[in-house]
């Protein structure tokens, strides 16, 4: 009886530990992504269109337009300061991470929504919102 227990625990252990890896990897290399302002990085996990909730742009955007929007806003608003401040599970398939962006001028909360999509995590909408002193 020990033995089946075992043997379950292994099956079960194989099946969950890999994804829980890919989600791990998936979520810090998109945080990572934000942090270092890289748009292609960000872009390469964007569903085929996402909601951007940003100053100056509010809507369903294809990735190649959320990438050159996104560009512009790191353009606009070099980064001084970038810090994560929380990433939660809501459940199994559907994750959010909040990161706090400053800049010379002012300062942004990222709110970024991120969900499985096949094998990978993807995500699907990014709110920028500024702090008000």
């Amino acid at each position: 009886m020990q033995t089946i227990k075992s043997f379950l625990l292994i099956i079960i252990l194989l099946l969950v530990v890999p994804g829980l890896y890919s989600q791990t990897s998936e979520l810090n290399a998109i945080s990572d992504a934000i942090k270092t302002t890289d748009t292609k990085t960000i872009y390469d996990y964007c569903e085929n269109s996402i909601i951007l909730n940003i100053p100056g742009a509010n809507g369903k955007y294809s990735k190649t337009q959320s990438r050159k929007i996104l560009d512009q806003f790191f353009k606009d608003q070099p980064a001084k300061e970038i810090k994560l401040v929380k990433s939660q599970s809501k459940n199994q398939n559907e994750f959010y991470s909040i990161i706090e962006y400053k800049s010379e001028k002012q300062s942004f909360n990222f709110f970024v929504e991120i969900k499985k999509g096949g094998a990978s995590f993807l995500i699907q909408k990014i709110q920028i919102q500024e702090i008000k002193p």
